[in-house]
């Protein structure tokens, strides 16, 4: 398919959406390196779409591009890129939504290598499970609660003072160092734990995340985990551990 549509006289192509965000997996990569893009908050719509495109491109530009399929969550692969600055870019309901930009993630490609990681910062393959690990996709499928522990954030960033805004706070409103009680139902993940937002301890639920995917939401920031109970996020590596019991 070829996405085509001219920008009518004084269209937006820029406003943010409340909610939605992506980020790529590392703010720097290698040439023709693979880019990982993480996504959440859209509304849903079979055509919302992602691409990747140079950083001063216009709105009505695009790359490489995946539809969603109606996930309000989740990730995709890029192929690689030759060195500049680049930006992964969200759009909603196409062709309605037309070239409004609901929500960018800017990144770079270097002539060199990629900005190093800490060992284990990169995920296993979704879902892996190992001998002797639990087999977390059927474990959170099942129902049964489990902890997810922040204990690996490090010196990754500083997390003892919240911003006062989710959306540009360090895993916005979760904090690193704490430890959250979720539970997977009827396709939502319900969430316990301190909110820096509040500054207590409260409980909330989102949808649009399947554990079939490797993914888990915490409210409605989403991580990548593995078989050994790792937790990845998308901006910040390897951040935590889930434990199955509580």
């Amino acid at each position: 398919a070829t996405l085509k549509r001219v920008l009518a006289a004084g269209e937006t192509t820029s406003a943010p959406a409340l909610g939605a965000a992506l980020r790529t997996g590392k703010p720097s990569y290698s040439a023709n390196e693979p880019i990982v893009v993480s996504y959440s908050g859209f509304p849903g719509k079979a055509q919302d779409w992602i691409t990747v495109v140079e950083k001063s491109a216009p709105a009505n530009k695009f790359g490489q591009w995946f539809y969603t399929k109606g996930k309000r969550a989740g990730s995709f692969t890029f192929r690689g890129l030759s060195p500049g600055n680049y930006e992964a870019r969200g759009y909603f309901d196409w062709p309605s939504g037309g070239y409004e930009i609901k929500a960018r993630s800017a990144f770079v490609v270097a002539s060199g290598q990629a900005t190093p990681q800490e060992p284990g910062d990169q995920p296993m393959p979704r879902g892996q499970t190992l001998k002797g690990a639990c087999p977390w996709i059927e474990y959170i499928s099942s129902g049964k609660p489990f902890e997810v522990a922040f204990d690996a954030v490090g010196n990754k960033f500083n997390d003892l003072r919240y911003t006062g805004d989710w959306r540009t706070d360090p895993m916005g409103t979760l904090k690193g160092g704490e430890t959250y009680k979720v539970v997977y139902r009827n396709g939502k993940f319900t969430c316990t734990g301190f909110n820096q937002g509040t500054r207590s301890v409260g409980t909330w639920t989102y949808g649009g995340i399947d554990p079939a995917d490797g993914l888990i939401s915490l409210w409605g920031r989403v991580y990548t985990f593995d078989g050994l109970g790792r937790v990845w996020d998308s901006q910040y590596g390897l951040v935590g551990h889930m434990r199955t019991s509580y």
